[in-house]
């Protein structure tokens, strides 16, 4: 004990080097007298419970499926529990515990608010412990306040998060799910059409894999049945009320009423399905034209922003190149992330299946690794990394890709072409299979037809064939899912196909329409480097001429030293165009493929800013326009 408190005396008196020597003294006299087989067994029972408590707190924070954690298997509590059972944690613990009881029921995990009240308080002690230590022992060495204020609001940020979980997971579940209640609304009306109620339409999705969020409201739904013993109106009903998302919510409980009330559920339905049709194609139709104004964005925050920068610095002091190093590594990257998320926000979510290939990250590693390994500078070793990374990606997803456009791009004369022959009186299966020998679309839906025909004419249902399929598009999963319930049911109307296939063409026109409407700004995001490193250039050359004129005005002992273009001040420059490239590249993607997945924008940006910059020096040069000869 008394080496114990010496060593915090210390850290007090800013002695790093006998504070260490202490804690050597100390750990080699416990190791010396205490019993080490006994030691051992110890530690082992009491890191046991290790393997169990990572589990739990990455499977219960990273996934929302339905789990429920023993308190006993998470060490966390088990470590700090004397602590967290004083009279005023206990008192907080219970506050926290009734103020998130409405988080809990919106977010619709299964949860206990008194053990998330524990889990606060005590995550919060126990970053405590470790990280106010190490702040204090940290400012000491690096004599940094910065860290010293990050480290110490750790404990505050543990504190909050299980309380931030829910309420992300609330919002998460109440934003995403208009997404797919059109096809739902669709596929329940089909199902009701053949006497299949609303309550068994939810119970089949669970695991199809096709409807994410709604797969969740069934997991509910399930519950609700299985383990509380409500019927199957008083369980929808439960769910609508308990549901942050108003128009889902709306549906549920119309669907109660015009149950209660004896009216015909299927028209219901159907008629809900066409609204939500007509509902999601304008959000499409609405982004399109938000995404003109997204690239204007894009090119005035990290085209024209960076620009001016570069342009100012040139006049600035010498201290210009902190403020440059500021804009490269925190101002552009976070102008990036805001738009990046906005634009996420006003985007109708699409769930193609696209893996991000991960050797993209070791072929950046290993780049990067490289080029600083041969002496590379900064910009280089980051263009390089960014541009190995990006480009293994798009060859690794460049077919997936390509299979999707083409699969949507075929979807809407397939679908018209279904409608028709069911029009006059065909069946589906049997429609795919003549379509598949007389009509021709493009190589890979042509490809898929006509396997899925094959199958048919052996005997299977359409159903199980989609389910076998590996679909990347998930218009396309959708479509196919609901084709393959009509054909299953021998429900469904012509006039439901007609409006699956309005609302899969308008669909189509308005991504036409979107990516024509930013063509222009791609365009001047894949130039951007050029134009911003010939602004560099000239202004080198501006500075060059005005130099003297510059000399003379400050002269004598109070002088200002203007900023001269030196290598370092060169490198950063050169720093923040790669940077604001790259950012720019990555909104593009973002912005016209509704994913970061597809880094083909992102190859081309960091292709052309090396380029541009490594060819700097055979620029034309604007001495002619200085009066230059």
């Amino acid at each position: 004990m008394p080496f114990f408190v010496l060593m915090w005396i210390l850290v007090l008196v800013n002695d790093a080097l006998l504070f260490f020597i202490t804690i050597g003294i100390f750990s080699g006299i416990i190791l010396y007298t205490i019993d080490k087989p006994k030691l051992a067994k110890q530690i082992l029972e009491f890191f046991k419970p290790a393997k169990l408590f990572f589990y739990n707190f990455l499977s219960s924070y990273l996934s929302t499926d339905l789990k429920i954690t023993k308190v006993s298997q998470d060490m966390a509590l088990n470590l700090v529990k004397p602590v967290a059972n004083l009279k005023p944690l206990a008192h907080l613990q219970k506050k926290i515990s009734k103020s998130i009881e409405t988080d809990i029921r919106i977010s619709g995990l299964a949860a206990n608010p008194r053990l998330l009240g524990l889990q606060s308080t005590s995550y919060m002690i126990l970053a405590g412990v470790i990280s106010i230590p190490v702040a204090i022992l940290f400012s000491i060495v690096f004599e940094n306040p910065v860290l010293l204020f990050v480290l110490i609001l750790v404990p505050a940020i543990m504190f909050a998060f299980p309380t931030l979980r829910l309420k992300a997971t609330a919002s998460e579940r109440k934003s995403q799910i208009e997404d797919e209640l059109a096809f739902f609304a669709a596929y329940c009306g089909i199902m009701q059409s053949v006497g299949r109620s609303l309550l068994s339409s939810l119970l089949e999705i669970a695991g199809a894999g096709i409807f994410k969020m709604l797969e969740r409201e069934s997991k509910m739904i399930q519950r609700n049945v299985r383990i509380f013993a409500m019927d199957e109106l008083s369980a929808i009903n439960n769910l609508a009320l308990n549901h942050p998302n108003y128009t889902f919510s709306n549906f549920l409980l119309g669907y109660v009423s015009i149950h209660k009330s004896g009216g015909s559920l299927a028209r219901y339905l159907e008629n809900k399905g066409e609204e939500f049709f007509n509902s999601m194609r304008f959000r499409m139709s609405q982004y399109s034209s938000q995404a003109a104004t997204i690239g204007e964005a894009m090119l005035i925050m990290l085209n024209v922003l960076p620009v001016l920068l570069i342009s100012s610095s040139f006049m600035m002091p010498a201290s210009s190149v902190q403020m440059l190093t500021n804009a490269s590594f925190v101002l552009v990257p976070l102008i990036a992330v805001i738009m990046i998320l906005v634009t996420n926000h006003s985007q109708p979510k699409l769930r193609d299946e696209v893996k991000f290939s991960k050797n993209s990250i070791f072929a950046a590693a290993i780049s990067a690794a490289i080029g600083i390994i041969s002496g590379l500078e900064s910009w280089q070793v980051l263009v390089l990394g960014v541009f190995a990374g990006s480009l293994v990606n798009s060859i690794m997803t460049f077919q997936k890709f390509r299979e999707i456009s083409l699969v949507e791009s075929a979807l809407p004369d397939f679908l018209r072409d279904i409608t028709e022959h069911v029009k006059i009186g065909a069946a589906i299966p049997n429609s795919i299979v003549r379509i598949s020998k007389e009509r021709r679309y493009n190589d890979y839906f042509d490809f898929l037809i006509s396997d899925i025909s094959s199958k048919i004419v052996f005997g299977y249902k359409l159903s199980e064939i989609i389910s076998s399929y590996k679909i990347s598009s998930w218009n396309a999963r959708l479509v196919f899912f609901v084709l393959g319930k009509i054909a299953d049911s021998g429900g469904g109307r012509p006039q439901t196909l007609e409006y699956i296939t309005n609302f899969v063409t308008k669909v189509n026109q308005a991504k036409k329409e979107m990516v024509s409407s930013i063509r222009v700004f791609a365009i001047m995001a894949y130039s951007s480097p050029l134009m911003m490193v010939w602004m560099t250039k000239a202004m080198g050359e501006v500075m060059e001429r005005l130099g003297p004129s510059f000399q003379v005005l400050s002269g004598g002992a109070g002088q200002i030293i203007f900023l001269s273009a030196t290598p370092e001040f060169l490198g950063i420059i050169n720093l923040l165009v790669a940077i604001s490239a790259i950012c720019m590249g990555m909104v593009m993607s973002k912005v016209a493929s509704f994913t970061l997945k597809n880094t083909m924008g992102i190859t081309i940006t960091a292709a052309i800013t090396f380029v541009s910059i490594y060819f700097s020096p055979y620029l034309p040069s604007m001495s002619p326009l200085l009066g230059g000869s």
